[in-house]
């Protein structure tokens, strides 16, 4: 309703409100053939290729390297959907008559560490949830742990992980209790406050 009063903002013949208005008429033109078929392979090829990472046993917030398809043609915002899917830095189209997808499961120090950030964020944000916190809610955050790696992740993405956990001020000291929780498999201390 709200959105259609917007509307109404600019065009104000329309009718009171959205609840007053006729369902629209089908209309087959409207129909993209192509689209449905483009978007139906980009299905298959996405499971596919979540397939290969289940058998890798790779988690799917661990970024990879390369996706390569192989037999498809497709532009590029259905490869950018393929690769935020599957979540690779690039999917690769190469040429072939079947369909095929190959996984490049190389994790790289720089990859590990993006993946560690991810895992993080998904642990904060749970963590933000359990406390009652809603999105609009910004807070300010400890963070300590003896695991190098997972600090060295936590300062590269830093900004990302601010963001995304709507974090205002990193602390370098804690004001109340201090939370544990796991992180690929280690142990991160944290303080949230609002």
């Amino acid at each position: 309703e709200d959105i259609y009063q917007q509307f109404r903002k600019v065009k104000p013949s329309l009718l009171e409100s959205v609840h007053l208005e006729l369902w629209p008429h089908f209309d087959a033109t409207l129909i993209d053939d192509q689209l449905n078929k483009d978007m139906d392979l980009v299905r298959e090829l996405v499971s596919l290729a979540l397939e290969k990472r289940e058998q890798a046993k790779i988690s799917i917030r661990q970024v990879l390297p390369q996706l390569i398809l192989t037999g498809v043609q497709l532009t590029k915002p259905f490869l950018e959907l393929i690769a935020e899917e599957v979540n690779v830095k690039e999917v690769t189209l190469s040429t072939g008559k079947e369909v095929s997808v190959e996984l490049d499961t190389t994790l790289t120090p720089e990859l590990m560490l993006e993946g560690i950030s991810r895992e993080l964020i998904r642990k904060l944000n749970n963590y933000r949830k359990e406390l009652g916190l809603t999105v609009q809610d910004r807070i300010s955050l400890y963070l300590e742990s003896s695991d190098l790696t997972l600090m060295n992740s936590f300062n590269t993405f830093k900004e990302e992980i601010c963001k995304a956990v709507q974090i205002d001020t990193v602390l370098k000291t804690f004001k109340g209790e201090l939370k544990t929780i796991i992180v690929s498999e280690k142990e991160v201390k944290i303080d949230v406050n609002k």
